[in-house]
């Protein structure tokens, strides 16, 4: 990057952080949670969990306890959407049970891969589990 650019950079930071008109400009053409994300930045705060892809966070989740998918799935409209996805519980249901019959298969179509996993691990430990999305 020449050296010239490098006053042009910090100026734009600058008026970014501090400058109430850069900051409603910021809003104004990308909306608020640009704006806030950029802020964060800038403050080097970084969220490595948005960069990574799906899969990798499925896999991530599947080795969390049930409890913690049902926390984790409260705190973004993606990890409501991961927590929630037949991918997930059809994954979950495999770690459980070793093995999908196929009875299991039919009632798939029926329940989805959450209700029926739900069912299956509620009987086996003998509670309740919510079943709501």
């Amino acid at each position: 990057m020449a050296t010239a650019e490098r006053p042009k950079m910090a100026f734009l930071l600058d008026e970014i952080l501090f400058e109430t008109y850069g900051q409603e400009q910021l809003d104004v053409v990308f909306g608020p949670k640009i704006l806030e994300y950029t802020l964060s930045l800038c403050q080097g705060h970084f969220d490595y969990l948005v960069r990574l892809p799906d899969q990798l966070l499925l896999n991530i989740l599947s080795y969390l306890p049930l409890q913690d998918i049902g926390h984790i799935s409260q705190t973004s409209s993606r990890f409501r959407k991961l927590c929630n996805s037949d991918e997930f519980w059809k994954k979950t249901m495999l770690s459980y049970f070793d093995v999908i019959t196929e009875d299991m298969e039919l009632l798939v179509k029926a329940m989805g891969w959450k209700k029926l996993f739900m069912f299956y691990y509620s009987q086996e430990h003998e509670c309740r589990v919510d079943l709501s999305d």
